[in-house]
């Protein structure tokens, strides 16, 4: 997500990469917007304690997680090499750290710290209990921010082979793929995923080296998307892809995704079923799909420069390091508010963008803060 879409020639090239920027980091906000709201529960709604549900928004969440955050890890690898290659390793892991390791810091620590400080951390000094209760017992709320750790890994893992070989590029500068390119991965990552998935279903989350939490069910998207990003980019893929097969494919995600809720219990989608696996198998094909068809859909209708997009986007990665606590306060604003489940759903959306996106832009006339946002 903190890339460098908006620098260089990808500039005058890739002005609908940045314009899918904004549309997904919308879908981020509305995915958190919906927690409390769907049908399935869970610990949000268990935290809010809001009686409304919707059956229609466990669905919104079926279909954004087949794609929306591999797309963010698909859009970033996408970058990585040309950075690397214009900054060198050691200007580029110390922008990395600036960019991603900073934002994690201070909103882990001073952000969900605080929060959970002022809920568990009665009688006990707050720097206190901040090292030896929050901290260090493996236990740190990262929120949304698991993303902002998942892909500093990813990038100083990229950094460190790419070093490590010399500064040779580690993928081949490789024409965009057709239909048998784009089965082989589809059907690698349906294959992985539902491997994963009787063991670590959806919404189970682990915490790796380092307390960095991960939901392994999910690792084969975001980490197959990113390293193909980085093979897209080395062959500047999102400028030369075929939109045809891109269309076909979306087609046939869409066929998968029919499929799935048709045949298969609701049990099957979001939950330990032994019918996980063929979902978990379909979803390659469908977030698969869904990701060409919007790049095709961008590309052809979006890839126009403009105001409102310097604007947006350089915004994008601020609204995903502090949304979350916006959406939090006006969900919990609502609770006693006598409207449907997807009243607040749309009300908690909209405010939480217009509230965002009004903050990082005030927040951004700072120097410093500009610098790593």
């Amino acid at each position: 997500m903190a890339n460098d879409v908006r620098r260089g020639t990808a500039e005058e090239r890739l002005h609908y990469v940045g314009w899918l920027r904004v549309m997904l980091i919308a879908l981020v906000v509305g995915h958190h917007a919906a927690e409390p709201y769907n049908a399935a529960g869970g610990e949000w709604r268990a935290m809010l304690d809001d009686p409304v549900r919707s059956d229609l928004l466990l669905y919104f969440f079926l279909l954004n997680r087949t794609f929306f955050m591999g797309f963010f890890f698909f859009i970033a690898g996408y970058f990585v090499a040309a950075s690397y290659d214009r900054r060198g390793p050691w200007a580029f892991a110390r922008s990395r750290l600036l960019r991603l390791g900073v934002p994690l810091i201070v909103v882990v620590t001073f952000g969900f710290g605080t929060i959970g400080y002022g809920i568990y951390g009665e009688g006990s000094g707050y720097l206190r209990w901040l090292w030896f209760e929050y901290l260090t017992d493996g236990d740190a709320e990262y929120g949304p921010l698991w993303f902002t750790a998942h892909l500093l890994v990813y990038t100083l893992t990229y950094i460190g082979l790419r070093a490590a070989s010399g500064g040779r590029p580690l993928a081949p500068e490789l024409a965009p793929p057709g239909h048998l390119g784009v089965l082989g991965f589809a059907l690698a990552l349906g294959a992985a995923t539902a491997a994963l998935r009787p063991v670590f279903p959806i919404d189970e989350w682990v915490r790796l080296p380092g307390n960095v939490p991960a939901e392994p069910g999910r690792v084969p998207q975001y980490l197959g998307l990113f390293i193909v990003g980085i093979v897209a980019g080395r062959g500047d893929w999102l400028r030369w892809f075929d939109g045809r097969v891109a269309a076909v494919w979306f087609g046939i995600g869409m066929l998968a995704l029919a499929a799935g809720l048709v045949a298969l219990p609701q049990e099957a989608l979001w939950g330990r079923h032994p019918l996980n696996v063929v979902w978990g198998f379909l979803e390659g094909f469908i977030g698969v799909g869904i990701i060409l068809g919007l790049l095709a859909l961008f590309r052809r209708a979006a890839n126009v420069p403009g105001r409102w997009l310097r604007r947006l986007e350089a915004q994008v990665y601020g609204v995903y390091l502090i949304h979350i606590f916006i959406v939090i306060g006006l969900q919990m604003a609502l609770v006693q508010a006598a409207w449907p489940a997807l009243a607040k759903f749309g009300a908690v959306t909209a405010g939480a963008l217009l509230l965002s996106f009004a903050l990082v832009a005030v927040l951004r006339l700072i120097p410093p803060v500009r610098a790593v946002i």
